[in-house]
């Protein structure tokens, strides 16, 4: 098992690199000093993405070591969303997000119950406000259908009242597999997970240069005691926000972020 020790100066080796070269054992150290390099796989951020990947590299039997340029995990996007694990009703039933939004919520359920995450099916209603958005309910319970999503109810005008008296309308599609998740409780099992296995991860070290062209990829990451070089067989980009900076520092300059605005609101019992 290949194994890191963090020096401040750079991250080595200890003992053997985890995949043997194709053929005997007797080439092993030849072929290791002819193309070492510190890790299989650097992910650059630790958000709720890099540690799954991370998690899922490990499983598969890689060296991993995350690098998050902030002081702990999940503090990017992934601790600012609506914490929603969506059934997959409105995608065409041939898009890969449509199966991976239906197979990803079925395995992130499993997840957070095996992990003691927080992970309720509070169901969805999707409301027609008028005779005219009926149709339109009609279609999207179809396209839902299409797409294998389970535990669906079209409502009468009577049935959405009965279950939410404070919502008003003509007709509703109800959708019991959609879930709200604790996403902070969550990013930390996959980090204790990750940590547990044997993966490592590096807080305030973010990714100040990049060499993406060599077999052995070298990354300079700065640290509170000075900058370090990093090599790896691969390097994933998981940066959120900036994540095209990380591009751009591979040599990839049109990659671009195109930002979309949220508002949460929250609703205090004591409110009248």
């Amino acid at each position: 098992m290949a194994k890191l020790s963090f020096h401040p100066s750079k991250l080595l080796f200890i003992d053997k690199p985890l995949f043997p070269p194709p053929g005997s054992s007797q080439n092993l150290q030849i072929c290791y000093i002819s193309g070492m390099h510190d890790v299989d796989a650097l992910i650059i951020g630790a958000g709720a993405v890099g540690l799954a990947v991370a998690l899922h590299l490990l499983d598969a039997g890689l060296s991993v070591a995350v690098f998050e340029a902030e002081s702990g995990p999940g503090q990017g996007i992934s601790a600012r969303n609506s914490e929603v694990a969506h059934a997959g009703l409105y995608y065409p039933p041939d898009f890969l997000k449509t199966r991976l939004c239906i197979e990803g919520r079925d395995l992130l359920e499993n997840f957070c119950r095996q992990h003691a995450v927080p992970f309720k099916k509070t169901g969805k209603l999707v409301v027609a406000a008028t005779e005219a958005e009926i149709t339109a309910i009609r279609d999207l319970h179809q396209r839902a259908c299409n797409n294998g999503v389970k535990d669906l109810r079209l409502l009468d005008r009577q049935e959405l009242r009965r279950i939410e008296p404070a919502v008003t309308g003509r007709a509703a599609l109800f959708s019991g597999q959609t879930a709200i998740f604790d996403v902070h409780r969550y990013i930390a099992a996959l980090e204790r997970r990750l940590l547990a296995a044997g993966g490592h991860v590096f807080y305030r070290s973010p990714v100040v240069r990049l060499d993406a062209a060599k077999a052995a990829k070298e990354v300079l990451v700065g640290a509170p005691n000075g900058p370090y070089t990093v090599t790896s067989r691969l390097i994933i980009n998981a940066a959120g926000l900036n994540s095209a900076r990380i591009a751009a520092l591979a040599g990839i300059p049109d990659y671009r972020i195109y930002p979309v605005k949220g508002e949460y609101f929250r609703i205090r019992n004591s409110c009248k």
